[in-house]
């Protein structure tokens, strides 16, 4: 069971859980006094707690010890992802937080199908981040991913520049000698962003766009991948070359 706090338990004794987590402990769970449970600070920082009492609406646990082992990855990850439809765009954050990303930026392309205005990004974006969150206290991560805002494909191109390695999936590329320099050049402390197409795939201007910025063009492989299933390929390998290597945080 893990939780997370606003608050930075250095030091600290007790931890009071707010009402919404009180209720998915006392009331999902079905958790009882004494019973132990995992809580990340504000700070990243994991504790191993107890319950200690329930107030109203919140449930008081002492915090017992620090717990050493670090889930988090050596690099700081960013998935740039065009929105998909229906349930697809969920499941990719849910999965993508299982496997580490520090952030996910929502994205519209020129062939993006799913184009919410103002007031409807910001639902979906309140949305993604409950299922962030939730993901995160799934896998025992110690930090809740940022959704970002919604963005344009230029100006999340700009962002995406500006990390040490821009990975920018294309069905059009070749070579996977390239994609495997790419992938084992990711080196522990850096930032590496991913960018991933919508159903329709990218605009060949999009993919020329993304290539001035300093972008990797790579393949995936011989196949044409769902968007979902590109992201997640994309990660998975990031992952594997980095916890293969032992370049855990």
């Amino acid at each position: 069971m893990h939780f997370f706090t606003d608050d930075d338990l250095t030091g600290a004794e007790k931890v009071y859980l707010d009402e919404g987590n009180t209720h998915h402990l006392l009331h999902v769970l079905r958790a009882d006094i004494g019973d132990m449970i995992e809580v990340s600070d504000a700070c990243g920082r994991t504790y191993a707690c107890s319950i200690l009492e329930t107030e109203d609406k919140t449930a008081v646990c002492s915090v017992d010890r620090e717990i050493e082992l670090n889930r988090e990855l050596s690099c700081e990850i960013t998935l740039f992802q065009s929105i998909a439809k229906g349930e697809k765009m969920d499941w990719v954050i849910q999965k993508a937080v299982e496997l580490g990303v520090t952030r996910i930026v929502p994205m519209i392309t020129g062939r993006t199908i799913v184009r919410p205005d103002t007031k409807g990004a910001a639902h979906k974006v309140q949305r993604w981040s409950r299922i962030a969150e939730s993901a995160a206290k799934q896998c025992g991560r110690a930090v809740i991913p940022e959704i970002g805002e919604v963005e344009m494909f230029t100006k999340a191109v700009s962002q995406a520049a500006s990390c040490d390695c821009f990975i920018f999936p294309y069905e059009c590329a070749a070579g996977m000698a390239y994609s495997r320099e790419v992938f084992g050049s990711v080196q522990p402390g850096t930032t590496v962003s991913v960018m991933i197409g919508p159903e329709g795939g990218f605009e060949p201007s999009e993919v020329s766009e993304a290539k001035t910025a300093g972008a990797h063009i790579l393949t995936l492989g011989n196949r044409i991948l769902r968007t979902e299933t590109a992201a997640l390929t994309a990660l998975s390998w990031l992952v594997y070359q980095l916890e293969e290597s032992g370049n855990i945080g």
